[in-house]
Protein backbone atom coordinates (compact mmCIF):
# COMPACT_ATOMS: atom_id res chain seq x y z
CA UNK A 1 0.00 0.00 0.00
CA UNK A 2 1.53 3.28 -0.77
CA UNK A 3 2.55 6.20 2.10
CA UNK A 4 1.07 9.58 1.71
CA UNK A 5 4.83 10.86 0.13
CA UNK A 6 3.53 8.18 -2.48
CA UNK A 7 0.21 9.22 -3.24
CA UNK A 8 -0.12 10.58 -7.50
CA UNK A 9 0.43 13.84 -7.58
CA UNK A 10 -2.89 14.43 -9.03
CA UNK A 11 -4.49 13.22 -6.05
CA UNK A 12 -2.23 15.78 -3.52
CA UNK A 13 -3.69 18.45 -6.04
CA UNK A 14 -7.48 18.23 -5.26
CA UNK A 15 -7.01 17.59 -1.60
CA UNK A 16 -6.90 21.31 -0.35
CA UNK A 17 -9.31 22.13 -2.67
CA UNK A 18 -11.73 19.54 -1.43
CA UNK A 19 -11.08 20.05 2.17
CA UNK A 20 -12.29 24.12 1.82
CA UNK A 21 -15.11 23.33 -0.99
CA UNK A 22 -16.48 20.69 1.81
CA UNK A 23 -15.87 22.97 4.57
CA UNK A 24 -17.78 25.81 2.86
CA UNK A 25 -20.79 23.23 1.83
CA UNK A 26 -21.18 22.34 5.38
CA UNK A 27 -21.08 25.69 6.31
CA UNK A 28 -23.98 27.00 3.79
CA UNK A 29 -25.79 23.61 4.49
CA UNK A 30 -25.49 24.78 8.04
CA UNK A 31 -26.48 28.08 7.65
CA UNK A 32 -30.41 26.45 5.92
CA UNK A 33 -30.73 24.86 9.90
CA UNK A 34 -29.74 28.57 11.53
CA UNK A 35 -32.14 29.96 9.22
CA UNK A 36 -35.29 27.70 10.36
CA UNK A 37 -33.78 28.53 14.05
CA UNK A 38 -34.81 31.99 13.73
CA UNK A 39 -37.92 31.71 11.62
CA UNK A 40 -36.23 32.44 8.49
CA UNK A 41 -39.09 29.81 6.37
CA UNK A 42 -37.21 27.50 4.20
CA UNK A 43 -40.22 27.85 1.66
CA UNK A 44 -41.54 24.18 1.55
CA UNK A 45 -45.34 24.34 1.92
CA UNK A 46 -46.96 21.43 4.36
CA UNK A 47 -48.00 19.64 1.69
CA UNK A 48 -44.82 18.67 0.31
CA UNK A 49 -43.06 15.43 1.33
CA UNK A 50 -39.78 17.34 2.59
CA UNK A 51 -40.92 19.65 6.06
CA UNK A 52 -38.64 21.90 7.97
CA UNK A 53 -38.27 18.77 10.74
CA UNK A 54 -36.73 16.37 7.49
CA UNK A 55 -34.76 19.32 6.26
CA UNK A 56 -33.20 20.01 9.59
CA UNK A 57 -32.14 16.78 10.33
CA UNK A 58 -30.59 16.16 6.96
CA UNK A 59 -28.62 19.42 7.78
CA UNK A 60 -27.32 18.15 10.88
CA UNK A 61 -26.33 14.48 9.43
CA UNK A 62 -25.09 15.38 6.29
CA UNK A 63 -22.57 18.24 7.47
CA UNK A 64 -20.26 16.20 9.60
CA UNK A 65 -20.02 13.62 6.27
CA UNK A 66 -19.51 16.72 4.14
CA UNK A 67 -16.10 17.26 6.47
CA UNK A 68 -15.15 13.91 6.81
CA UNK A 69 -15.12 12.79 2.98
CA UNK A 70 -12.18 15.04 1.50
CA UNK A 71 -9.82 12.81 4.12
CA UNK A 72 -11.88 9.88 3.27
CA UNK A 73 -11.63 10.38 -0.38
CA UNK A 74 -8.07 11.27 -0.14
CA UNK A 75 -6.70 8.25 1.45
CA UNK A 76 -8.93 5.46 -0.54
CA UNK A 77 -7.53 7.41 -3.79
CA UNK A 78 -4.20 7.11 -2.56
CA UNK A 79 -4.13 3.71 -1.58
CA UNK A 80 -6.69 1.65 -3.92
CA UNK A 81 -6.89 3.99 -7.03
CA UNK A 82 -3.12 5.81 -6.94
CA UNK A 83 -3.28 7.04 -10.63
CA UNK A 84 -4.22 9.26 -13.15
CA UNK A 85 -7.31 8.03 -13.38
CA UNK A 86 -7.82 7.35 -10.30
CA UNK A 87 -7.79 11.17 -9.14
CA UNK A 88 -10.11 11.91 -12.42
CA UNK A 89 -12.58 9.06 -12.12
CA UNK A 90 -12.90 10.24 -7.96
CA UNK A 91 -14.68 13.32 -9.24
CA UNK A 92 -17.33 11.41 -10.40
CA UNK A 93 -18.60 11.09 -6.86
CA UNK A 94 -18.42 14.57 -5.93
CA UNK A 95 -20.92 15.25 -8.18
CA UNK A 96 -23.13 12.71 -6.98
CA UNK A 97 -22.84 14.59 -4.04
CA UNK A 98 -22.81 18.21 -5.03
CA UNK A 99 -26.25 16.90 -6.74
CA UNK A 100 -27.56 15.33 -3.62
CA UNK A 101 -26.51 19.04 -1.73
CA UNK A 102 -28.52 20.85 -3.86
CA UNK A 103 -31.15 19.09 -3.42
CA UNK A 104 -31.23 18.75 0.54
CA UNK A 105 -30.98 22.53 0.46
CA UNK A 106 -34.00 23.14 -2.21
CA UNK A 107 -32.11 23.71 -5.01
CA UNK A 108 -31.97 27.42 -3.49
CA UNK A 109 -30.28 29.20 -6.57
CA UNK A 110 -27.65 30.67 -5.73
CA UNK A 111 -26.38 27.83 -3.64
CA UNK A 112 -26.66 25.56 -6.26
CA UNK A 113 -25.01 28.00 -8.64
CA UNK A 114 -21.65 28.13 -5.97
CA UNK A 115 -21.99 24.23 -6.03
CA UNK A 116 -22.03 23.60 -9.82
CA UNK A 117 -19.16 26.35 -10.25
CA UNK A 118 -17.37 24.99 -7.36
CA UNK A 119 -17.92 21.53 -8.53
CA UNK A 120 -16.91 22.69 -12.50
CA UNK A 121 -13.47 24.23 -10.99
CA UNK A 122 -12.64 21.66 -9.06
CA UNK A 123 -13.13 18.94 -12.25
CA UNK A 124 -11.17 21.03 -14.53
CA UNK A 125 -8.40 21.85 -12.16
CA UNK A 126 -7.27 17.48 -12.48
CA UNK A 127 -9.52 16.44 -15.20
CA UNK A 128 -10.06 17.08 -19.15
CA UNK A 129 -13.31 18.50 -20.18
CA UNK A 130 -14.50 15.25 -20.77
CA UNK A 131 -14.65 14.09 -17.20
CA UNK A 132 -16.38 17.21 -16.91
CA UNK A 133 -19.06 17.04 -19.44
CA UNK A 134 -19.40 13.46 -17.63
CA UNK A 135 -19.47 15.15 -14.52
CA UNK A 136 -22.24 17.17 -15.21
CA UNK A 137 -24.23 14.26 -16.53
CA UNK A 138 -24.65 12.93 -13.37
CA UNK A 139 -25.07 15.59 -11.52
CA UNK A 140 -28.10 16.65 -14.16
CA UNK A 141 -29.52 12.87 -13.59
CA UNK A 142 -29.33 13.27 -9.26
CA UNK A 143 -30.83 17.14 -9.91
CA UNK A 144 -33.94 15.49 -12.14
CA UNK A 145 -34.40 12.59 -9.49
CA UNK A 146 -34.27 15.29 -6.67
CA UNK A 147 -36.49 17.13 -8.39
CA UNK A 148 -39.05 14.48 -9.20
CA UNK A 149 -39.11 13.13 -5.46
CA UNK A 150 -39.01 16.52 -3.05
CA UNK A 151 -40.79 18.73 -5.33
CA UNK A 152 -39.43 22.12 -4.15
CA UNK A 153 -41.01 25.28 -3.59
CA UNK A 154 -39.61 28.11 -4.57
CA UNK A 155 -41.75 30.84 -2.92
CA UNK A 156 -39.99 31.21 0.24
CA UNK A 157 -37.41 34.20 1.12
CA UNK A 158 -33.47 34.04 0.72
CA UNK A 159 -31.36 33.77 3.59
CA UNK A 160 -29.17 36.26 3.87
CA UNK A 161 -26.54 34.26 6.22
CA UNK A 162 -26.63 31.41 3.06
CA UNK A 163 -26.66 34.00 0.03
CA UNK A 164 -24.00 35.53 2.28
CA UNK A 165 -21.59 32.37 2.59
CA UNK A 166 -22.64 31.27 -1.40
CA UNK A 167 -20.80 34.59 -2.62
CA UNK A 168 -17.49 33.67 -0.07
CA UNK A 169 -17.32 30.52 -1.00
CA UNK A 170 -17.49 31.49 -4.64
CA UNK A 171 -14.96 34.24 -4.11
CA UNK A 172 -12.59 32.12 -1.77
CA UNK A 173 -12.56 28.93 -3.86
CA UNK A 174 -11.81 31.37 -7.26
CA UNK A 175 -8.81 32.81 -5.53
CA UNK A 176 -7.50 29.51 -4.48
CA UNK A 177 -7.77 27.76 -7.51
CA UNK A 178 -6.39 30.96 -9.49
CA UNK A 179 -3.40 30.37 -6.95
CA UNK A 180 -2.94 26.63 -7.81
CA UNK A 181 -2.88 27.34 -11.29
CA UNK A 182 -0.39 29.50 -11.00
CA UNK A 183 1.96 27.56 -8.63
CA UNK A 184 1.09 24.46 -11.39
CA UNK A 185 2.44 27.13 -13.97
CA UNK A 186 5.50 28.29 -11.89
CA UNK A 187 6.15 24.93 -11.36
CA UNK A 188 5.78 23.76 -15.12
CA UNK A 189 7.98 26.29 -15.88
CA UNK A 190 10.77 24.81 -13.39
CA UNK A 191 10.39 21.28 -14.45
CA UNK A 192 10.82 22.33 -18.08
CA UNK A 193 14.11 24.23 -17.29
CA UNK A 194 15.27 20.91 -15.22
CA UNK A 195 14.08 19.06 -18.14
CA UNK A 196 15.81 20.95 -20.47
CA UNK A 197 19.18 20.56 -18.17
CA UNK A 198 18.66 16.81 -17.73
CA UNK A 199 18.11 16.51 -21.72
CA UNK A 200 21.09 18.48 -22.70
CA UNK A 201 23.25 16.35 -20.03
CA UNK A 202 21.93 13.19 -21.45
CA UNK A 203 22.32 14.07 -25.24
CA UNK A 204 26.31 15.14 -23.81
CA UNK A 205 26.82 11.55 -22.04
CA UNK A 206 24.80 9.98 -24.99
CA UNK A 207 27.45 11.18 -27.63
CA UNK A 208 30.25 10.95 -24.99
CA UNK A 209 29.24 6.81 -25.05
CA UNK A 210 28.54 6.30 -28.51
CA UNK A 211 32.75 6.21 -29.21
CA UNK A 212 32.03 3.64 -28.03
CA UNK A 213 29.80 1.66 -30.15
CA UNK A 214 29.60 0.95 -33.84
CA UNK A 215 27.43 3.24 -35.39
CA UNK A 216 25.33 0.75 -36.33
CA UNK A 217 24.96 -1.16 -32.87
CA UNK A 218 24.70 2.21 -31.37
CA UNK A 219 21.41 3.19 -33.89
CA UNK A 220 19.93 -0.54 -32.78
CA UNK A 221 20.45 0.45 -29.14
CA UNK A 222 18.65 3.68 -29.79
CA UNK A 223 15.84 2.11 -31.84
CA UNK A 224 15.29 -0.62 -29.07
CA UNK A 225 16.20 -3.23 -31.86
CA UNK A 226 18.77 -5.40 -29.66
CA UNK A 227 16.95 -7.65 -27.06
CA UNK A 228 19.57 -8.68 -24.54
CA UNK A 229 19.76 -12.10 -24.07
CA UNK A 230 18.98 -13.01 -27.44
CA UNK A 231 21.42 -14.09 -30.44
CA UNK A 232 21.27 -15.21 -34.09
CA UNK A 233 23.00 -17.19 -36.11
CA UNK A 234 24.07 -15.29 -39.18
CA UNK A 235 26.41 -15.84 -42.17
CA UNK A 236 29.04 -12.64 -41.65
CA UNK A 237 32.16 -11.91 -43.21
CA UNK A 238 34.82 -11.39 -40.16
CA UNK A 239 38.04 -9.16 -40.36
CA UNK A 240 40.72 -9.26 -38.37
CA UNK A 241 43.92 -6.77 -38.72
CA UNK A 242 47.45 -6.52 -36.45
CA UNK A 243 50.34 -4.42 -36.96
CA UNK A 244 53.42 -6.34 -36.95
CA UNK A 245 55.89 -6.04 -34.49
CA UNK A 246 53.78 -2.97 -32.62
CA UNK A 247 55.04 -4.11 -29.86
CA UNK A 248 58.27 -4.26 -29.91
CA UNK A 249 58.61 -0.80 -32.22
CA UNK A 250 56.69 0.75 -29.45
CA UNK A 251 58.83 -0.69 -26.92
CA UNK A 252 61.83 2.28 -27.50
CA UNK A 253 59.27 5.10 -27.36
CA UNK A 254 57.20 7.52 -25.05
CA UNK A 255 53.85 6.49 -23.99
CA UNK A 256 52.37 9.59 -24.87
CA UNK A 257 53.91 9.05 -28.74
CA UNK A 258 52.40 5.38 -28.43
CA UNK A 259 48.97 6.86 -27.06
CA UNK A 260 49.04 9.67 -29.58
CA UNK A 261 50.40 7.28 -32.67
CA UNK A 262 48.06 4.51 -32.26
CA UNK A 263 44.80 6.67 -31.64
CA UNK A 264 45.98 8.46 -35.14
CA UNK A 265 46.34 4.91 -36.69
CA UNK A 266 42.64 3.61 -35.12
CA UNK A 267 40.81 6.71 -35.89
CA UNK A 268 41.85 6.36 -39.86
CA UNK A 269 40.99 2.35 -39.76
CA UNK A 270 37.17 3.24 -38.13
CA UNK A 271 36.62 6.25 -40.55
CA UNK A 272 37.34 3.40 -43.00
CA UNK A 273 35.22 0.90 -41.21
CA UNK A 274 32.51 3.11 -41.16
CA UNK A 275 32.27 4.47 -44.72
CA UNK A 276 32.52 1.16 -45.90
CA UNK A 277 29.49 0.27 -44.11
CA UNK A 278 31.47 -2.16 -41.90
CA UNK A 279 30.88 -2.74 -37.89
CA UNK A 280 33.33 -2.07 -35.67
CA UNK A 281 33.13 -5.03 -33.21
CA UNK A 282 36.04 -3.91 -31.01
CA UNK A 283 39.37 -2.64 -30.29
CA UNK A 284 42.37 -4.98 -29.22
CA UNK A 285 45.11 -2.54 -28.88
CA UNK A 286 46.92 -2.41 -31.80
CA UNK A 287 44.37 -4.81 -33.78
CA UNK A 288 40.79 -4.63 -35.05
CA UNK A 289 38.06 -6.76 -35.11
CA UNK A 290 34.85 -5.78 -38.05
CA UNK A 291 32.46 -8.18 -39.40
CA UNK A 292 29.70 -7.52 -42.38
CA UNK A 293 26.20 -9.09 -42.05
CA UNK A 294 25.13 -7.39 -38.75
CA UNK A 295 22.77 -5.26 -38.15
CA UNK A 296 22.03 -4.27 -41.87
CA UNK A 297 23.65 -6.96 -44.62
CA UNK A 298 23.69 -6.19 -48.16
CA UNK A 299 24.04 -9.99 -48.70
CA UNK A 300 26.66 -12.44 -48.21
CA UNK A 301 28.27 -11.65 -51.25
CA UNK A 302 28.07 -7.59 -51.36
CA UNK A 303 29.57 -7.81 -47.94
CA UNK A 304 32.40 -9.73 -48.75
CA UNK A 305 33.23 -7.42 -51.40
CA UNK A 306 32.77 -4.37 -49.13
CA UNK A 307 35.21 -5.93 -46.38
CA UNK A 308 37.61 -6.75 -48.71
CA UNK A 309 37.93 -3.68 -50.21
CA UNK A 310 37.87 -1.88 -46.73
CA UNK A 311 41.10 -4.09 -46.10
CA UNK A 312 42.51 -2.49 -49.41
CA UNK A 313 41.55 1.05 -48.26
CA UNK A 314 43.50 0.23 -45.06
CA UNK A 315 46.33 -0.79 -46.42
CA UNK A 316 46.86 2.27 -48.98
CA UNK A 317 45.96 4.74 -46.11
CA UNK A 318 48.54 3.34 -43.34
CA UNK A 319 50.97 3.82 -46.30
CA UNK A 320 50.48 7.27 -46.37
CA UNK A 321 49.86 7.17 -42.24
CA UNK A 322 53.40 5.43 -42.97
CA UNK A 323 55.27 8.37 -44.40
CA UNK A 324 53.81 10.94 -42.25
CA UNK A 325 55.29 8.93 -38.97
CA UNK A 326 58.68 8.68 -40.66
CA UNK A 327 58.66 12.61 -41.63
CA UNK A 328 58.44 13.09 -37.93
CA UNK A 329 61.00 11.10 -36.82
CA UNK A 330 59.07 8.31 -35.00
CA UNK A 331 59.79 5.24 -36.17
CA UNK A 332 60.97 4.26 -39.94
CA UNK A 333 58.23 0.74 -40.37
CA UNK A 334 55.06 -0.13 -39.42
CA UNK A 335 53.42 -2.84 -41.32
CA UNK A 336 49.59 -4.02 -41.07
CA UNK A 337 48.28 -8.21 -41.59
CA UNK A 338 44.89 -8.76 -42.45
CA UNK A 339 42.48 -11.87 -42.19
CA UNK A 340 39.64 -12.22 -43.34
CA UNK A 341 36.91 -15.24 -43.34
CA UNK A 342 33.08 -15.71 -44.23
CA UNK A 343 30.99 -18.43 -42.61
CA UNK A 344 28.14 -18.57 -40.33
CA UNK A 345 28.51 -17.17 -36.66
CA UNK A 346 26.57 -16.55 -33.53
CA UNK A 347 25.87 -12.81 -33.21
CA UNK A 348 24.26 -11.05 -30.28
CA UNK A 349 24.69 -10.23 -26.75
CA UNK A 350 27.11 -11.68 -24.85
CA UNK A 351 28.73 -11.04 -21.30
CA UNK A 352 27.28 -10.93 -17.50
CA UNK A 353 23.99 -8.60 -15.73
CA UNK A 354 26.48 -5.66 -15.42
CA UNK A 355 28.28 -5.25 -18.49
CA UNK A 356 26.67 -6.89 -22.24
CA UNK A 357 29.33 -6.64 -25.36
CA UNK A 358 27.18 -6.89 -28.61
CA UNK A 359 30.10 -9.28 -30.66
CA UNK A 360 29.92 -12.49 -33.01
CA UNK A 361 31.60 -15.65 -31.52
CA UNK A 362 32.30 -18.91 -33.50
CA UNK A 363 34.41 -21.31 -35.84
CA UNK A 364 34.06 -18.49 -38.54
CA UNK A 365 35.63 -15.92 -36.37
CA UNK A 366 38.18 -17.74 -34.72
CA UNK A 367 39.57 -18.77 -38.57
CA UNK A 368 40.44 -15.16 -39.87
CA UNK A 369 42.18 -14.66 -36.54
CA UNK A 370 44.34 -17.50 -37.36
CA UNK A 371 44.39 -16.46 -41.06
CA UNK A 372 45.29 -12.62 -39.64
CA UNK A 373 48.43 -14.49 -37.59
CA UNK A 374 49.83 -16.18 -40.33
CA UNK A 375 49.19 -13.00 -43.27
CA UNK A 376 52.25 -11.76 -44.79
CA UNK A 377 53.15 -8.62 -44.10
CA UNK A 378 51.08 -5.67 -45.37
CA UNK A 379 48.81 -8.23 -47.43
CA UNK A 380 45.15 -10.08 -46.76
CA UNK A 381 44.55 -13.56 -46.41
CA UNK A 382 41.16 -14.76 -47.03
CA UNK A 383 39.74 -18.11 -46.57
CA UNK A 384 38.21 -19.95 -49.72
CA UNK A 385 34.45 -19.59 -48.74
CA UNK A 386 35.28 -15.45 -48.63
CA UNK A 387 37.31 -15.79 -52.56
CA UNK A 388 34.27 -17.73 -53.59
CA UNK A 389 32.28 -14.70 -53.03
CA UNK A 390 34.58 -12.08 -54.71
CA UNK A 391 37.18 -14.22 -57.09
CA UNK A 392 34.91 -12.64 -60.12
CA UNK A 393 35.82 -8.48 -58.97
CA UNK A 394 38.83 -9.36 -57.02
CA UNK A 395 42.26 -11.03 -57.96
CA UNK A 396 42.85 -14.07 -55.41
CA UNK A 397 46.29 -15.72 -55.53
CA UNK A 398 46.49 -19.08 -53.69
CA UNK A 399 48.76 -20.37 -51.22
CA UNK A 400 50.28 -23.90 -50.16
CA UNK A 401 47.52 -24.91 -47.32
CA UNK A 402 47.66 -24.06 -44.32
CA UNK A 403 47.74 -26.02 -40.40
CA UNK A 404 45.94 -23.22 -38.29
CA UNK A 405 45.72 -23.31 -34.56
CA UNK A 406 42.67 -24.93 -33.17
CA UNK A 407 41.37 -26.40 -36.72
CA UNK A 408 42.11 -29.95 -37.06
CA UNK A 409 42.27 -29.23 -41.09
CA UNK A 410 44.64 -27.68 -43.42
CA UNK A 411 43.27 -24.66 -44.92
CA UNK A 412 42.82 -23.25 -48.07
CA UNK A 413 43.88 -19.76 -48.18
CA UNK A 414 43.99 -17.06 -50.74
CA UNK A 415 46.19 -13.55 -50.50
CA UNK A 416 44.03 -10.48 -52.37
CA UNK A 417 46.34 -8.91 -55.02
CA UNK A 418 43.52 -5.94 -55.83
CA UNK A 419 41.03 -5.21 -58.02
CA UNK A 420 40.00 -7.78 -61.62
CA UNK A 421 41.13 -5.89 -64.78
CA UNK A 422 38.68 -7.67 -66.43
CA UNK A 423 36.20 -6.01 -64.51
CA UNK A 424 37.49 -3.08 -62.61
CA UNK A 425 40.87 -0.93 -63.86
CA UNK A 426 43.61 -1.60 -62.39
CA UNK A 427 45.06 0.17 -59.11
CA UNK A 428 47.88 2.62 -59.93
CA UNK A 429 50.56 2.73 -57.61
CA UNK A 430 54.12 4.41 -58.36
CA UNK A 431 56.55 5.86 -55.78
CA UNK A 432 59.61 7.48 -56.27
CA UNK A 433 62.05 9.41 -54.19
CA UNK A 434 60.03 11.95 -52.11
CA UNK A 435 56.57 11.07 -54.11
CA UNK A 436 54.30 8.50 -54.45
CA UNK A 437 51.52 7.97 -56.56
CA UNK A 438 48.08 5.50 -55.65
CA UNK A 439 44.88 5.85 -57.91
CA UNK A 440 41.64 3.15 -56.40
CA UNK A 441 39.57 4.22 -60.66
CA UNK A 442 36.61 2.51 -57.93
CA UNK A 443 36.57 5.30 -55.16
CA UNK A 444 38.58 8.81 -56.69
CA UNK A 445 36.93 11.78 -57.26
CA UNK A 446 37.66 13.15 -60.76
CA UNK A 447 36.56 16.54 -59.84
CA UNK A 448 39.20 16.03 -56.19
CA UNK A 449 41.49 14.30 -58.15
CA UNK A 450 42.22 16.83 -61.05
CA UNK A 451 42.68 19.83 -58.25
CA UNK A 452 44.85 17.69 -56.47
CA UNK A 453 46.88 17.23 -59.47
CA UNK A 454 46.86 20.74 -60.42
CA UNK A 455 48.59 21.76 -56.92
CA UNK A 456 50.87 18.84 -57.68
CA UNK A 457 52.03 20.54 -60.46
CA UNK A 458 52.43 23.68 -59.16
CA UNK A 459 54.40 22.35 -56.02
CA UNK A 460 56.36 20.02 -58.38
CA UNK A 461 57.12 23.89 -60.95
CA UNK A 462 58.10 25.37 -57.51
CA UNK A 463 60.44 22.82 -56.61
CA UNK A 464 62.40 23.12 -59.78
CA UNK A 465 62.53 26.76 -59.87
CA UNK A 466 63.73 27.14 -56.76
CA UNK A 467 66.52 24.54 -57.58
CA UNK A 468 67.15 26.61 -60.84
CA UNK A 469 67.64 29.72 -58.52
CA UNK A 470 70.34 27.75 -56.45
CA UNK A 471 72.12 26.71 -59.27
CA UNK A 472 72.38 30.26 -60.89
CA UNK A 473 73.51 31.67 -57.07
CA UNK A 474 76.21 28.59 -56.89
CA UNK A 475 77.18 29.48 -60.51
CA UNK A 476 77.78 33.38 -59.58
CA UNK A 477 79.69 32.41 -56.14
CA UNK A 478 82.22 30.22 -58.65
Amino acid sequence: MPTDRNFHYLIKIIYQPRVLAYGFAALITLSQFVGISVGDSFGYSSGNPVTSSTVLHSTVWLAIPLLLYPHLAYWITGCWLNSTEGARNSMLVDSLLVGSMIVVNGFHLLTSLSFILILSLSTLLIARPKTMLLSLMILGITLGAGWLLFLPDFSRPDSLLTDALCCIAILTYSCMVAYMGFKVTVDLGSSRHRAEVDKQALVSNTEYLRQYLSPQIYAAIVARQRQSEKTYRKRLTVFFSDIEGFTELMDNLEEETVTRTLNEYLNAMAEIVVEHGGTLDKFMGDGIMVFFGDPETQGPRQDALSCVRMALEMKRKLSCLRDKWQQKGIFSELHIRIGINTGYCAVGNFGSESHMDYTAVGGAVNMASRLESKAPRDSILVSDTTRQLIADELDCIQRELLALKGIGRLVDNYLVSGECNESKQQVMEREIKGLRVSLNPTLVDIGEARQLLAETETAVLATENRRRESKAVVRLLR
